[in-house]
């Protein structure tokens, strides 16, 4: 089992290596203009991220008014570094940080996969909206 270091923020961390963990699963959303990616980020309300002597193999943000509503945006972790609890821990680390507030919410794509993960998390299933020509978004809160 591999040592997983978990940090809040990315005050540590190079904006290329948090480029390169986007391109890595392909979120291409933001690797294409990465000037927009820089702005999510510095927008986040919190940010958690996981190491692994050194290198970035994960990273998940979040959106709050800090009362009512905290939004997950973002959990990326390494494909190699799948399924040994990195991204279900960061998670916990989010939810934590915003134990006061009422309603965790997030939304995703329609992958089996996802919602065994999210499941899992806490988060209970909303109904599949259609998101133009990409698919079904699902929705997951947790109150």
């Amino acid at each position: 089992m591999q040592t997983i270091r978990y940090s809040e923020g990315i005050s540590d961390i190079t904006f290329e290596n948090i480029l390169g963990l986007y391109t890595s699963v392909c979120w291409t959303k933001y690797t294409n203009n990465p000037d927009s990616l820089k702005k999510a980020l510095k927008n986040s309300s919190h940010i958690v991220c996981a190491l692994h002597d050194g290198i970035l193999v994960g990273l998940a943000r979040s959106l709050s008014d800090d009362v009512s509503i905290h939004f997950i945006q973002d959990i990326l972790v390494l494909n190699d570094y799948h399924r040994q609890g990195i991204g279900k821990h960061m998670i916990k680390l989010l939810l934590d940080h915003y134990k006061h507030v009422r309603q965790h919410a997030l939304l995703t794509d329609d992958q089996p996969d996802q919602h065994a993960f999210y499941k899992a998390c806490g988060f209970q299933k909303l109904p599949a909206q259609p998101v133009d020509s990409s698919g079904l978004t699902n929705g997951y809160i947790k109150l």
